[in-house]
């Protein structure tokens, strides 16, 4: 977005001349409906009149966009950790029952993938006080 951004500013002081004025409209609805969309996919793009518009509105909207998307990659990245641990929780859940019972059958790996039994392992005497 900063790229764009410096691109713009560029083309405002090079198309100033009047017989520019085509060549500055067509920069902006190229800019608006082809470049911008598909370098900020997601990001919605306000209608600029003209390209001194379009450079105040990208300057104004460029942090916080790359605020946005700092966010969205902070959360995505707390998603996948979750499932990450939780995956990994249920793989040490099933190699502890499997050293303190022996082999499990799919009924009980389908349990272990569905329940919340890691903290009654260590009191359990038998596989059912594990999910019970």
């Amino acid at each position: 977005p900063l790229e764009v951004a410096a691109v713009v500013a560029r083309l405002v002081r090079w198309l100033r001349r009047p017989q520019d004025r085509t060549l500055r409209r067509a920069s902006v609805g190229w800019l608006t409906r082809v470049l911008l969309p598909s370098r900020l996919g997601g990001v919605v793009i306000p209608e600029a009149r003209n390209l001194e518009e379009l450079r105040t509105m990208l300057e104004e909207r460029v942090l916080q966009w790359t605020e946005e998307w700092k966010q969205q990659g902070l959360q995505e990245g707390r998603r996948v950790g979750l499932r990450e641990g939780l995956k990994q929780s249920e793989e040490l859940l099933l190699r502890q029952l499997q050293l303190k019972f022996g082999p499990l059958d799919d009924e009980v790996r389908a349990r272990v993938a569905a329940a919340d039994g890691d903290e009654r392992l260590l009191s359990a005497r038998t596989l059912d006080e594990v999910f019970d």
